[in-house]
């Protein structure tokens, strides 16, 4: 669970917040994993972990190259890319949103 490739959701949020997806994307991803019965947010996996303590396990992550974190983001369905050129602050909205 806690890795650079988080959560199907979160990874769908942060495309689309960076401008490489958009809303209708994540809406047939969200309705795909509700009808499957996926969790799919971190909220679901009920972790007891601050933003600063999941950002630092983040830097353990077999993806992180020469200090940064390669995250998995879409453009579209079956449309992923290696970004690592997410800013801290970015990170940390989203998962101050996720994790509470």
């Amino acid at each position: 669970m806690y890795s650079s490739d988080f959560n199907s959701k979160s990874k769908l949020v942060l495309s689309k917040s960076l401008n490489f997806s958009d809303k209708k994307i994540i809406e047939e991803c969200k309705n795909h994993f509700n009808d499957l019965k996926l969790k799919y947010r971190i909220k679901d996996f009920k972790l007891k972990v601050t933003v600063a303590k999941f950002i630092e396990l983040l830097s353990y992550d077999k993806k992180v190259k020469n200090g940064k974190i390669n995250f998995i983001l879409l453009k579209g369905i079956g449309n992923g890319f290696i970004y690592d050129q997410v800013k801290e602050k970015d990170l940390i909205k989203l998962l101050v949103k996720e994790l509470n």
